[in-house]
């Protein structure tokens, strides 16, 4: 069932959160499927509101349907973004911020650098290739280990559609390819978000059509940063639904800068 554009309201679950963190900071990251498709769209937008992200990643984002999520984003709040340049169905990465993204870099569909120096905070949205792709999908990870050797110092969150884990946690069967570079990022001191917090758990955040299901959706946080660390989550909802093949990952950072609360004006 689709549900009232009408309730495309802040939902009160993320007050919680920051009665619970004198300072907290949302940061969500979601690979919605080939764009959302024009009867997914609107769940999507509902999906992404409930969570009030202050911080919003999608992979997978096309530009030709893309405007209308990035319009909802902007009118709750969202309205400092920046994306991946690609012509109509080509995927790719969208980073949506309350407040200014600054120093932005980013590659054609695959990643998104960029400070939010009101956070005090730089971030990598990051959508890896699969292993169809093994050149493209080594060459993306050896940029993110540049970047984690470059930001290990300070306060980096790399997040995305990783689509690399480890073998024998993130995956009942078979291996990952550069997971050994995964593992180089791990020796730099970046933090599994959600790992670190659930270090006995397994779960899915992408499920094959054929039933398989990985864990290939993560957040990395550098040393400085994992310290601020008070939640890591998997949205299963809108995946359980078939809204997309992935679950969200939603991760909260306490102890950050606060965040003024600015709006940007309706569309």
């Amino acid at each position: 069932m689709v549900r009232s554009s009408a309730s495309l309201a802040w939902y009160p679950p993320e007050r919680l959160i920051r009665a619970r963190y004198a300072l907290a900071l949302v940061v969500l990251a979601w690979n919605i499927l080939h764009g959302g498709g024009p009867s997914r769209l609107p769940e999507i937008a509902l999906s992404l509101a409930e969570q009030r992200p202050d911080i919003c990643v999608l992979t997978e984002f096309r530009a030709a349907r893309g405007g209308q999520l990035r319009a909802v984003l902007a009118d709750h709040g969202l309205g400092h973004q920046t994306a991946t340049h690609g012509p109509g169905r080509l995927n790719g990465v969208l980073l949506a911020s309350r407040q200014p993204l600054m120093e932005v870099t980013m590659d054609a569909g695959r990643w998104i650098d960029a400070a939010i120096p009101a956070a005090d905070l730089r971030i990598t949205a990051v959508h890896v290739p699969d292993d169809t792709q093994p050149g493209l999908k080594a060459a993306c990870w050896q940029r993110l280990v540049a970047f984690g050797r470059e930001r290990r110092g300070s306060r980096h969150i790399i997040i995305g559609d990783v689509n690399t884990g480890r073998r024998g946690q993130d995956a009942l069967s078979g291996a990952f390819a550069c997971e050994a570079m995964l593992g180089t990022l791990m020796s730099l001191g970046y933090v599994d978000a959600w790992r670190s917090l659930h270090p006995e758990s397994r779960d899915a955040t992408w499920v094959a059509p054929w039933g398989e299901g990985r864990r290939i959706d993560a957040a990395y946080i550098s040393p400085p940063l994992a310290t601020a660390l008070r939640e890591a989550q998997h949205i299963h909802d809108a995946r359980e639904q078939g809204i997309s093949d992935h679950a969200a990952v939603r991760v909260v950072l306490a102890d950050a800068p606060p965040l003024a609360p600015e709006r940007s004006k309706s569309r």
